[in-house]
């Protein structure tokens, strides 16, 4: 609980708008790795990552079906192997494997 507040608080201290594009509603989450890389999915919006510098990776449209192999838009969960550097994308249609070369944090917090 004590975590949650954290986030929540330096979220409200942040004047900036980091995700403007995606709306966080029912079933969307956040996943924060190890390097402070911010990881979001939604029910309709797809992947999108703030590494801990600010910037976007790939960029600011994330990881969509329209710009990558993501089977579905329609984002379910994320959960990450650590020792192999993969992502695993539950969709609607499917599990999608991403290889990535971030060391990965198992905190997750389900909107």
């Amino acid at each position: 609980m004590i975590l949650m507040a954290v986030i929540i608080l330096l979220i409200r201290e942040n004047p900036y708008s980091y995700f403007p594009n995606i709306s966080f509603g029912n079933g969307a989450g956040i996943s924060i790795d190890r390097q402070g890389n911010i990881w979001t999915y939604s029910p309709s919006q797809g992947v999108h990552v703030l590494l801990e510098n600010t910037s976007y990776w790939p960029d600011i449209n994330g990881f969509r079906t329209n710009n990558s192999p993501l089977l579905s838009d329609e984002i379910r969960d994320i959960d990450f192997n650590e020792k192999l550097n993969l992502a695993y994308i539950a969709t609607s249609k499917g599990v999608n494997v991403l290889r990535v070369h971030l060391v990965f944090l198992k905190l997750a917090i389900k909107i």
